[in-house]
């Protein structure tokens, strides 16, 4: 099924999304032409005509990044050069994935060919067909995945946003006239809002119940189910390795710095222009195979509940995470983690500590330099300001980032999605009525 099919049916559809990571590798004297590149397109995306890269004609996409990879953060508080530097492309997008390269293929061959030039492998004079291999063939696999709003259309989220601020605009312009705040009959304001609603060409498609969550999804989860038998497979042996690893722990090399540095201080300054950020992270992987085993396991603990367990906007209470992954690259040497989130970056990672330390930690207690651990999943980030230093260090710079939404946060998201539900709900009680004006 196309995605210009799929999207006739998005605004009651439940749409499952996807994590793309597309790596490849830079041809050797190119990096910084590349780099030119990509700062161009940062530059021109808005206008979407000027753009080489058209985004928001993408419409299966939510978020998407360029970053070019040439560095590592070591055990020595210092940065390696990388081997075979890379070109991450990384997108969250709607249906299924060959749906979605083919979209990218066919709306934004020109910018493919333009950045993807400077790549190995990448063909003279490529057909569709050409450029469809090639993404197929650089796709990196995640190791955890995370959605905020599943089920979600990009088109859904857009157009629930646009309804909430018709229908606000509505009571605003209508509070006093209609007499609402003499009668204070909630259920009566509902009634003159749907039939607001019922009576606009562009949103009436709202009082219709969206579907139902499909019940292979409900079983299956993508690959919730896979990341769940993987886990309890690794388990035994995990629990021995998580034994063993104690003594080390305790030697282990930690960052030695708990002040921010000018490099952190350039990433801030890139921040906070829209209600939404990113982060991209990279950095090394503790060596030996008990850690890779064990960052492979807490992987597959993070898949399985991010798809079974925390589906309604929060991250092990986290509640401003978009869409989050990680994805072992550099040959397994080093892991990179992208992150889309609506909030301050200090916010966000206040969060982590105080909400997910323990999930946070069973992750980068593997990687170098993270504060002191105990027993793989304590402490780490406890270490507040060691950690948010150690974090600002091996944050990469995004060259190319794009959000379909940049006015919505995942509680906003949310919020549209039950206001839309509560117009194609039935009657309601009251007490309903009131909880659901409550989200205006």
């Amino acid at each position: 099924m196309s995605y210009n099919h799929l999207i006739t049916k998005h605004m009651n559809d439940f749409v499952s999304q996807g994590a793309l990571s597309m790596l490849a590798k830079i041809r050797p004297g190119s990096i910084e032409e590349l780099r030119g590149i990509l700062k161009d397109l940062d530059q021109t995306f808005e206008n979407n005509e000027k753009a080489i890269f058209p985004f928001r004609d993408i419409r299966s996409i939510h978020f998407a990044r360029f970053v070019i990879v040439d560095k590592s953060f070591t055990e020595e508080a210092t940065f390696r050069n990388l081997n075979e530097p890379f070109l991450m492309f990384s997108t969250n997008y709607d249906g299924s994935e060959n749906d979605h390269l083919h979209e990218i293929v066919e709306v934004a061959s020109d910018g493919m060919d333009q950045i993807f030039f400077h790549c190995y492998e990448y063909p003279n004079s490529p057909s569709k067909k050409d450029r469809f291999r090639f993404l197929k063939k650089i796709r990196a696999t995640y190791g955890a995945f995370h959605v905020g709003a599943q089920g979600m259309s990009v088109a859904r989220i857009q157009k629930e946003g646009k309804l909430r601020e018709f229908i606000q605009d509505f009571i605003d312009q209508n509070s006093n006239t209609k007499g609402w705040s003499d009668v204070n009959d909630p259920q009566l304001i509902r009634e003159d809002i749907k039939d607001q609603v019922r009576s606009s060409s562009e949103f009436n498609w709202s009082i219709e119940s969206p579907d139902r969550v499909p019940i292979g999804w409900k079983l299956f989860r993508r690959t919730g189910w896979k990341s769940g038998i993987e886990m309890i497979v690794r388990l035994p042996l995990a629990l021995v390795f998580w034994l063993m690893i104690r003594r080390k722990e305790k030697t282990d090399k930690i960052y030695p710095y708990t002040r921010y540095d000018q490099r952190a201080k350039d990433h801030t300054a890139r921040e906070d222009k829209v209600v939404q950020n990113e982060m991209s992270l990279l950095v090394d992987i503790k060596k030996g195979f008990r850690r890779r085993f064990l960052l492979k396991t807490v992987f597959a603990g993070i898949e399985t509940l991010a798809r079974y367990v925390f589906t309604k906007g929060e991250l092990g209470g986290i509640p401003t995470i978009h869409f989050a992954r990680w994805v072992i690259v550099d040959e397994g040497r080093a892991l990179m983690f992208m992150s889309n989130y609506g909030s301050s970056w200090e916010s966000y990672l206040g969060d982590f500590i105080d909400k997910a330390s323990k999930g946070l930690t069973g992750v980068w207690s593997n990687t170098v330099l993270y504060p002191r651990t105990r027993w793989l999943l304590w402490g780490g980030s406890k270490d507040e300001e060691r950690f948010k230093c150690w974090a600002r260090a091996q944050q990469v710079t995004t060259d190319v980032w794009y959000t379909a939404y940049s006015n919505l946060t995942v509680k906003n998201i949310i919020q549209n999605k039950q206001i839309r539900e509560g117009l194609a709900a039935g009657r309601m009680s009251k007490q309903e009525a009131t909880e659901w004006l409550k989200l205006f």
